[in-house]
């Protein structure tokens, strides 16, 4: 996972947040898993989980090309 690497488990709130509806909440999942790694001292948060397959470097690269759109 690299330095200051970590999968993180996120679960659904008990309680619906005001801003969905109850339909729309209770077709979430009940928890998803996150990957969060730094970069350059940037915080990056991905549910591309697998390492080996994404390199934290090259998510870093494509975060920066998406938000330059």
């Amino acid at each position: 996972m690299g330095a200051k690497g970590h999968i993180i488990e996120w679960k659904k709130p008990k309680r619906k947040p005001v801003w969905i509806s109850e339909v729309d909440c209770q077709a979430l999942p009940n928890e998803i898993c996150i990957r969060e790694f730094y970069v350059g001292g940037i915080v990056y948060v991905t549910t591309l989980l697998d390492v080996k397959k994404y390199h934290k470097k090259e998510l870093a690269i494509l975060y920066k090309a998406r938000w330059k759109i």
